[in-house]
């Protein structure tokens, strides 16, 4: 048994470079179309490339036919198979998890202690890194043996190890108020509850994204497969739109929570209302592009022309609502940035669910033609009642003129 363990582990590593290419390029299609279906998939998919690899290399070998001479039972060859094959999918995935752990910390840090720029810096860095290495490693420019795809892969990983090791620097030169101790990592009951008090509730919000697309597709399913390629694209396009808010709104989220903790009222206020006038305007310009832009956005795939209107009706109308959930969007890092989980949790079941849902459902049984109405009437629904929780977060927190001054003397 020993010797099958180390005989398929040296399959493994023969393999390696292809696995890590495969791996890469599932990330990404997982990151795309998965949404917090990212690790689920990825487990999937691993669980399954693993032991694939081994019977593929096996095969080339001809080992397989060799281990049925061996004094081994089949019992002890499936299960070398799937030991080797857990054990390095565990590896994998750990030591992802631990990297992406590091890079999220450095990167929340000197987004909450201010210097958002720096953490912009170190993406952006990381991404550069990427795109000039792509052509060099891939067609072997500058003495570089040409890889291929897989120099593609490399690329990618280099760049995220860049902006890993730029946002370290930034965070132990720039946030020397919080220097590295021992202390700080003991768990404390206050803070653990504190964070999960905020977290689970953005945890359930990513997780209610993908019940929506699931129970949308099941309700478009119902009227035609038209309408759910249709809804496949409008929603990537729509995504792509609201990244622009998801950036203002970790933009906004460190600031207000930076005044939140220096009970200053006044900076909260102009926080607030500064982030959802920018993302108002931002998202109006958009609006006004993806109305003008419908077609040519619907065009860049290959649709028949029934889908083709189908898309381009679907476009136009959620365009309506861009205004609408980027303040809903915007909110939501309010309420983060306050304390409010659970308020935050609340908007975004609303929009992702406890509205769009049944409309979608009503309208697809009622009036199909009208089907897409459901989000922007969701989005606005949820704005209202955002708004009101908003006014009355405020209202109840609201620091007295003697609470202010006591913040501005500190």
């Amino acid at each position: 048994m020993k010797a099958m363990l180390y005989a398929d582990w040296r399959s493994v590593r023969r393999s390696v470079k292809a696995i890590l290419w495969v791996v890469l390029v599932m990330s990404v299609a997982a990151s795309a179309f998965g949404g917090v279906m990212v690790v689920p998939f990825m487990l999937t998919m691993l669980s399954l490339m693993f032991p694939a690899t081994l019977m593929n290399t096996d095969h080339a070998y001809g080992w397989d036919k060799l281990s049925l001479t061996l004094p081994v039972s089949r019992r002890d060859v499936v299960g070398s198979k799937f030991t080797v094959s857990l054990l390095v999918n565990l590896a994998a995935f750990a030591l992802s998890t631990v990297l992406i752990l590091i890079f999220s910390a450095f990167e929340k840090t000197l987004q909450a202690t201010g210097r958002s720029l720096y953490s912009t810096i170190a993406q952006v860095a990381g991404a550069l890194t990427n795109i000039v290495l792509d052509p060099i490693m891939i067609y072997g420019l500058l003495g570089c043996p040409k890889l291929g795809v897989e120099g593609a892969a490399w690329a990618t990983v280099l760049g995220q190890i860049a902006s890993l090791a730029l946002a370290a620097v930034f965070h132990f030169r720039l946030n020397r108020e919080l220097p590295f101790r021992r202390k700080a990592l003991r768990l404390r009951r206050s803070i653990v509850g504190e964070i999960y008090s905020i977290g689970v509730p953005a945890i359930i919000a990513q997780g209610a994204m993908s019940v929506m697309n699931y129970c949308v597709n099941l309700i478009f399913g119902s009227l035609d497969s038209s309408y759910v390629t249709a809804y496949g694209i409008v929603y990537k396009i729509q995504q792509f739109v609201l990244f622009a808010v998801f950036g203002l709104r970790d933009a906004i989220t460190p600031i207000v929570s930076f005044s939140y903790g220096m009970q200053n009222a006044k900076r909260i206020r102009e926080g607030v209302r500064c982030g959802l006038m920018y993302t108002s305007v931002l998202m109006l310009v958009c609006t006004a592009a993806v109305e003008i832009l419908a077609q040519p956005l619907a065009g860049i795939f290959s649709l028949s022309a029934g889908t083709m209107g189908l898309c381009v009706t679907g476009l136009r109308v959620l365009a309506v609502s861009f205004v609408f959930a980027g303040a809903n969007i915007a909110i939501q890092g309010v309420f983060q940035a306050t304390e409010g989980g659970v308020q935050s949790l609340l908007v975004s079941l609303l929009r992702q669910l406890i509205f769009v849902l049944p409309a979608a459902w009503l309208f697809a049984r009622l009036l199909p033609a009208d089907v897409w109405l459901a989000f922007p009437i969701a989005e606005v629904l949820t704005a209202v009642i955002a708004a009101v929780l908003l006014r009355h977060t405020a209202g109840k927190g609201r620091l007295s003129q003697q609470d202010h001054a006591a913040s501005l003397s500190k």
